[in-house]
C-alpha cells in the first residue's frame, strides 16, 4: 500500500522510544489507533503486518498503519530498533497521484528553492510512503538515525519548545522516508543529473538495472565504467549504503518476487530469469534477504490471492 502523507500540518507525536530487545522477545496481537514508524538499528525485527511478513534489518524502516493487527519478534539475537507513534494525515495515493510526484522529482527546477524544513524535491502536501512495506534507507539511514536520537533527546528536556520540536524532527523522519520511497520508484535513469548521486554512481545503478539477468561481477561493471573496483566500490557504497554486489543481489531478489507476483514463472524460471544459475544459492539468498524461503512467499502470495 502507497500513502500520500500531508506535512503541511506536524504530525501528532505521541510515543517515542528505543527498545532494546533480547532474542526470543516478542510483541503480538497490537492494534494501535495511530501509525506507527520502526526503524531497526541493529540486529533483525520480524514484523508481521496484516499477515504480511516483514523482516527489518539494519537501517529498515517500516510505517505500520493504524487499526491493522501487528506482531513482532527479535530474530536470531538481540535486536535495537527507534519507534514513533504518530497521527498523521494520510490519504491512499492512487496512480496518478504517485506519476505526479514522480513527474514533479524529475522534472524538478534545478534552481527551485526548497520550502521550510522539507528536503527537495518534496513538498509537504506531496510526501509518499509505503505503508505496511519494508523500505530501505540505504545512504539516508544514518541521517535518518541522527534524527531519531535527537528526538527523544528532546523528549527528555521537556522544554517549552520540545513539542514543537518533537514534531518537526518526526516530520523530517517522514520526508526522508518519502525520498526513499522516491528512490525506490524512480528508474535510475530518470533520476536528475547531480541532485543525489554522483554521476558515475548512476551509471554503474543503470547497467545494474539494465544487466540484472546477465553473469556480473563487480570487475565487469568496474570495466564497462573504465575506473577501478575500489574506487567504484567505495563511491557506490557511499551514496547507497551498499556495495555493488549487495545492492545487484537486493535488485535480483526484487525482481524475482516481482516476477512470482505479477506472471506465470514459477521458483525456478523466477530465479533463472533473474540471474541465478542456482537455485540452492538463490533460495539461500532469497531466506537471508526476506526471511523465508521462496517456497513460502509463492504460499502467501497464493494465500493472498485466494482472499
Amino acid at each position: 500500500m502507497e500513502y500520500a502523507v500531508n506535512l503541511s500540518y506536524l504530525p501528532g507525536v505521541l510515543l517515542a522510544g528505543h527498545s532494546v530487545c533480547p532474542s526470543g522477545w516478542s510483541l503480538t496481537g497490537r492494534r494501535l489507533e495511530e501509525a506507527e514508524i520502526i526503524v531497526v538499528y541493529s540486529g533483525v525485527l520480524r514484523c508481521i503486518v496484516d499477515g504480511n511478513p516483514l523482516f527489518l534489518r539494519e537501517g529498515d524502516a517500516c510505517l505500520v498503519p493504524p487499526h491493522l493487527p501487528v506482531d513482532q519478534y527479535a530474530e536470531g539475537g538481540p535486536c535495537r530498533f527507534f519507534y514513533i507513534h504518530v497521527e498523521l494525515n494520510m490519504q491512499k495515493a492512487d496512480a496518478a497521484f504517485k506519476q505526479r510526484i514522480v513527474s514533479n522529482y524529475v522534472n524538478r527546477p534545478s534552481d527551485m528553492e526548497p520550502g521550510f524544513f522539507f528536503l527537495p524535491p518534496l513538498k509537504p502536501e506531496n510526501t509518499v510512503v509505503c505503508v505496511g512495506q519494508k523500505m530501505q534507507t540505504g545512504s539516508y539511514k544514518n541521517e535518518i538515525f541522527t534524527l531519531f536520537q535527537r528526538l527523544l533527546l528532546e523528549r527528555n528536556r521537556e522544554t517549552v519548545h520540545s513539542t514543537l520540536l518533537i514534531a518537526l524532527e518526526a516530520a523530517q523522519i517522514l520526508a526522508l522516508l518519502g525520498q526513499c520511497w522516491l528512490r525506490q520508484t524512480v528508474p535510475p535513469a530518470e533520476t536528475p543529473t547531480g541532485r543525489e548521486q554522483n554521476k558515475l554512481v548512476q551509471d554503474a545503478l543503470l547497467y545494474l538495472h539494465s544487466h540484472f539477468s546477465a553473469p556480473l561481477r563487480v570487475a565487469d561493471l568496474a570495466e564497462q565504467l573504465k575506473v577501478s573496483q575500489q574506487y567504484l566500490t567505495r563511491l557506490f557504497r557511499t551514496e547507497t549504503g551498499l556495495s555493488p554486489i549487495k545492492y545487484l543481489n537486493h535488485l535480483r531478489i526484487e525482481k524475482a518476487k516481482e516476477y512470482m507476483r505479477t506472471t506465470q514463472m514459477n521458483i525456478s524460471e523466477a530465479a533463472s530469469a533473474c540471474g541465478f544459475d542456482n537455485i540452492y544459492y538463490f533460495s539461500r539468498l532469497f531466506k537471508q534477504l526476506e526471511g523465508m524461503p521462496p517456497s513460502a512467499y509463492r504460499a502467501w502470495l497464493n494465500s493472498k490471492s485466494n482472499q
